[in-house]
């Protein structure tokens, strides 16, 4: 399964069977990072996102956040460095591998804004919450 096929699985849901599919979407989200190439290609994918927006560090927000930061941290090769709360940082891009309610990028953020951060830059892989035009709602 592609992480195009996923979007589609999640497109054709019933809105009230959003929040049931979600933890199964997850897991195969989860399962199809697992390849090498797709990982590799995140991983960059991710780098580039957080390049356009001179983020200087990156932190997950959830397992799945926290690894793919790993994983974008060790494809940078432009300073991009695992978010320490310890260190200052400005701006700093918080990630998680699939959007539902916006409940663990909503705390990640303000826990990086709690450390002096200037700039947050929330970002997710997937979200469950799309709505046909493609848009998708912004969590505070």
């Amino acid at each position: 399964m592609t992480t195009s096929d996923l979007l589609a699985e999640l497109d054709s849901l019933p809105e009230a069977l959003v929040g049931l599919r979600a933890a199964r979407v997850g897991e195969d989200l989860d399962r199809e990072l697992t390849t090498a190439s797709q990982l590799s290609a995140t991983g960059r994918r991710i780098v580039a996102l957080a390049a356009s927006y001179q983020c200087d560090s990156i932190r997950g927000a959830s397992g799945l956040g926290e690894r793919l930061a790993g994983v974008a941290v060790a494809f940078a090769s432009n300073g991009l460095s695992i978010f320490d709360p310890a260190r200052a940082s400005t701006r700093v891009m918080v990630l998680d591998g699939l959007l539902v309610s916006g409940t663990n990028l909503g705390r990640a953020a303000q826990q990086v804004r709690g450390t002096g951060a200037t700039y947050v830059l929330a970002a997710a892989l997937m979200s469950a919450n799309r709505d046909p035009s493609g848009a998708v709602p912004a969590a505070d």
